[in-house]
């Protein structure tokens, strides 16, 4: 009998626990607020000189893959290095993208090193596809080396993928080249 009357009490203090649970659960969900979701600009936007732009050039091959051509268009004024950097990688991905070496245009730079007059530029998996070594790639390749070498101080492009140093195409540093 004693048994019996301590698991009644021990039942009904677990149902008024679970209603006072309840009870404030319910009056906290009816006098929450909605919170305002305020959209930040991308970190590009907050490094880089409102309305003042610059020219660039940016290589890219040709439709015959023979040759590495020239184009100046202009991108943000920059005050940090390595954000123009990062800016000229992204729009070379781009026109190798246009020149259908790279399948998706959608390449992430996830970093950018720099060190001495070496800069390493850290992408997603998607730039993969320059890994194999053929003529069409080691033209996208220095189209992109190409264009980062033109920023002042910078001489030499190690390409990593995901933080990782690859083999084939991305498996050395790379200086300017303009022979093909």
């Amino acid at each position: 009998m004693i048994e019996n009357k301590k698991s009644i009490i021990v039942l009904v203090a677990v149902w008024v626990i679970a209603l006072a649970a309840g009870g404030i659960y319910y009056n906290l969900k009816s006098t929450s607020k909605v919170i305002n979701i305020v959209k930040t600009e991308k970190k590009e936007k907050l490094s880089q000189e409102a309305g003042k732009f610059e020219k660039v050039k940016f290589y890219y091959p040709d439709k015959d893959y023979k040759e590495l051509k020239v184009k100046n268009e202009d991108i943000p004024l920059y005050f940090k290095k390595r954000d123009k950097i990062e800016k000229i990688a992204e729009d070379s991905f781009e026109n190798l993208y246009t020149a259908k070496i790279l399948a998706t245009p959608q390449i992430d730079v996830k970093n950018v090193y720099i060190t001495g007059d070496t800069v390493y530029i850290d992408c997603d998996a998607n730039i993969i596809s320059l890994k194999e070594a053929n003529r069409k790639n080691i033209l996208g390749i220095y189209s992109i080396v190409n264009s980062i070498t033109e920023v002042p101080g910078i001489n030499k492009v190690k390409i990593l993928v995901d933080e990782k140093e690859e083999s084939g195409n991305f498996g050395r540093i790379y200086t300017r080249n303009m022979n093909f």
